[in-house]
């Protein structure tokens, strides 16, 4: 069997259930959303709300720069080396493209910021796509770190 397709696998069934775990948040806000008295909104949110928006985009950006980070220093690494450093990239991205979607769901919970939610979960599947594991992309590192044709 391929190491890389298995390894590709595994990272992708990770991302698969993190993007999952969005829509059980988007469940359990409907749920509460529809079951529950709206409460009157606390007023001084403003502030919160800019932390948490300028952390979700910031997290984007963070992403990246560090799953470069991550995979630096790859070539002439062997196969399984770099296979871990591809999956631990990837799960690191997946964990972090869940913070803006997990401070929505603080947002609506503590302050029945319904539309913040929505937004920053939003950004959060922004993320996960964007970083999503594809196939010819860790073909390609595998090969060109291990010193193979491409």
């Amino acid at each position: 069997m391929d190491p890389v397709k298995d390894s590709h696998r595994v990272a992708s069934i990770i991302m698969y259930a993190m993007m999952a775990s969005l829509v059980f948040y988007i469940i359990i806000v409907e749920v509460i959303n529809r079951t529950t008295a709206q409460p009157e909104l606390l007023p001084n949110v403003d502030l919160i709300r800019y932390i948490f928006y300028g952390f979700s985009v910031s997290a984007i950006f963070i992403t990246q720069v560090v799953k470069a980070l991550m995979l630096r220093n790859l070539a002439g690494a062997d196969m399984d080396r770099v296979l871990g450093k591809l999956q631990t990239s990837n799960i690191f991205a997946a964990g972090l493209a869940q913070t803006p979607a997990i401070l929505g769901l603080v947002m609506y919970l503590v302050w029945r910021q319904y539309t913040d939610f929505y937004m920053l979960t939003f950004v959060s599947l922004y993320i996960t796509v964007r970083h999503f594991p594809r196939y010819a992309v860790w073909h390609r590192v595998a090969s060109a770190a291990a010193g193979g044709e491409e």
